[in-house]
């Protein structure tokens, strides 16, 4: 599966991602959503991640670490943001899912 960016990432629909790509391929999906406003996610979450040595890594386009996230238990989902009041917001699509060991993150708007 590719990384869909599509749906809007509403609350039915998230960005389901399980590409990672680099600073210099930053998907055109993703900057197509950009506008110029940030993006903001109520809720970011690694799901499904298979062994307890698999990382996630969300940098910014300048390599300074966002989310850093190591599994602790196989194929237990890795809560990384949960806040409706305050969504976690990234800069104008200006933000890198360096690594994905496995699974899928999933991001909320």
């Amino acid at each position: 599966m590719a990384n869909l960016f599509g749906t809007n990432g509403v609350a039915v629909n998230p960005f389901v991602l399980d590409t990672p790509w680099t600073a210099g391929t930053i998907p055109a999906a993703l900057t197509a959503l950009a506008g110029a406003a940030p993006q903001r996610f109520r809720r970011i979450v690694w799901t499904a991640p298979a062994a307890t040595t698999d990382t996630l890594v969300i940098t910014d386009i300048n390599g300074n670490i966002l989310f850093n996230e190591k599994c602790s238990v196989a194929n237990q989902d890795v809560v990384l943001w949960d806040n409706n009041t305050n969504p976690y917001t990234f800069k104008q699509s200006l933000w890198v899912l360096t690594t994905l060991g496995s699974g899928k993150l999933m991001l909320w708007k």
